[in-house]
This record gives structure tokens, C-alpha cells and sequence, in this order.
């Protein structure tokens, strides 16, 4: 997994700070769930992009290793780790309520460890 697909980590100043783009990491959600559930033929999941213009997939294989949503956001979090600040991008696709959730379950472990979100 290429974890800068959805989350970059950048230092500025004496800061880290980390840009979390929701677009993105909304479409590994909804692969992994559809791979996780059977849903969606690994092989059929590299076609989810066509005609998409932001979002690069080459993701079926990490779908598959990730293998729940639950290992995909634990992974989100490590990522996190050691950033001082937190730039969410895309927040319109927030309005996935289950989505929102796992995603304000992060921000919450996130500012638990003293990190900002801005």
C-alpha cells in the first residue's frame, strides 16, 4: 500500500503537517467494502476508475490486503503518526455518515495525541 495516495506528510517549519485527502481515501473505503463483502471481483475493482479524473486505483491487490475496513483506517491512523497538524481536503465527502464516522474516530485519536486539526 502506497499510503501517500490519500495522505500526504509534510514538514513546514518545526511542524509535520499531514493532508488527508477525503476523496481519496472514500474511494479505498468503498473498494475495500465492496472487495471485503464480495461485492466486487478483485479483478473487476482495477476498473472503478474509468473516466475518473482524481483518483488513481492500481488498488484491487491493496483492497485485498487491507482486507476490512477496520485494518484500512488503523493504517490511516499509523499514518498519522508523528504529524503535529491535520489538513482534511474533499470534506464534502464526508456526508457518507459511516464513512464520517470512521473518519471523526480518527480525528478524535489523532487530537487525543495532541495533533490539530486545521
Amino acid at each position: 500500500m502506497r499510503r501517500r495516495d490519500f495522505l500526504l506528510v509534510r514538514t513546514e517549519r518545526a511542524s509535520s503537517v499531514a493532508e488527508l485527502s477525503c476523496e481519496r481515501l472514500y474511494m479505498h473505503y468503498q473498494q475495500v467494502r465492496a472487495v471485503a463483502t464480495g461485492d466486487i471481483e478483485t479483478s473487476d475493482a482495477d476498473d472503478w476508475d474509468e473516466g475518473a479524473t482524481s483518483v488513481q486505483w492500481n488498488s484491487a491487490d491493496r483492497a485485498v490486503a487491507w482486507g476490512s475496513v477496520d485494518a484500512l483506517f488503523r493504517d490511516v491512523t499509523r499514518g498519522l503518526a508523528g504529524a503535529d497538524e491535520l489538513r482534511l481536503s474533499g470534506v464534502q465527502w464526508l456526508a457518507d455518515v459511516s464513512f464520517a464516522r470512521r473518519v471523526r474516530d480518527v480525528l478524535d485519536r489523532f487530537r487525543r495525541h495532541g495533533g490539530r486539526v486545521g
